[in-house]
């Protein structure tokens, strides 16, 4: 097989913060997105997209919640409560070693 280096390709040149527009640039062929498996997963099962590389690709991921504990919005309170009824607590013995 040859070899190609692939950093020639794999240049940073399109950035977002939300997955939905990262997708979008690569359902219109102008990137190979690195997204969540839940934003891709009907474009997979709908045989539009497939996974690039095997396991060593993918990442486990944590994502955190973070308040300031003298924020009294409503709104801010109604969301945090649903996060603590809604999702498990972190668990330390979970990490990576």
């Amino acid at each position: 097989m040859q070899q190609f280096d692939f950093g020639l390709l794999m240049g940073g040149c399109y950035e977002a913060d939300m997955a939905m527009l990262i997708m979008r640039m690569a359902v219109e062929g102008y990137a190979i997105a690195w997204l969540p498996f839940s934003a891709v997963k009907d474009e997979i099962d709908a045989g539009r997209f497939v996974q690039a590389g095997g396991e060593e690709w993918c990442a486990k991921l944590q994502i955190r919640s973070y308040r300031a504990i003298a924020n009294s919005n409503p709104t801010m309170q109604d969301l945090w409560n649903s996060l603590e009824t809604s999702v498990p607590p972190y668990d330390a013995s979970e990490e990576a070693t």
